[in-house]
């Protein structure tokens, strides 16, 4: 047992990152690709801050999530993206409050591969709320090399 949880560690634990928004409320325009600026980890250098995207190093299979918090009366349509291809899709409103929501995907990806999380709504754009526990974030990690 534990010769496979260090082959796990060693082997599949190389590529990993965390980021999140670096401001208190950030403006997402239609079609925008969210741009986490704040690296909390970022083993393997494949989350780039400035343009917001994950570009995989290895092939294999991953697991993406993020947290997204929207200030109250904004209607927000987000994705996760995958070299262009919405993967996932959600709203968030609330008229009352900031409201928030998570969602993990785990897929196959290639070397060289991006992966990015968007404001998909083409028409309008909104607010992510931010303060000092870090709301937003998205984060992603090599399960297994293929």
């Amino acid at each position: 047992m534990y010769i496979f949880f260090t082959y796990l560690f060693s082997e599949n634990q190389k590529v990993f990152f965390k980021v999140y928004l670096t401001s208190d409320s950030v403006a997402i325009a239609a079609n925008q690709i969210i741009r986490f600026g704040k690296v909390q980890h970022n083993q393997g250098n494949s989350y780039n801050p400035q343009i917001g995207k994950f570009t995989a190093p290895v092939s294999g299979m991953y697991q993406f999530t993020f947290h997204l918090c929207v200030d109250k009366t904004q209607d927000a349509i987000y994705g996760l993206v995958h070299n262009g291809v919405v993967l996932t899709k959600g709203e968030l409103f609330n008229p009352d409050q900031e409201v928030c929501f998570s969602h993990t995907e785990i897929i196959r990806v290639q070397v060289g591969d991006t992966v990015w999380v968007a404001n998909v709504y083409g028409e309008r754009a909104y607010n992510l709320f931010e303060n000092e526990w870090h709301c937003n974030v998205f984060s992603g990690f090599l399960l297994q090399k293929l």
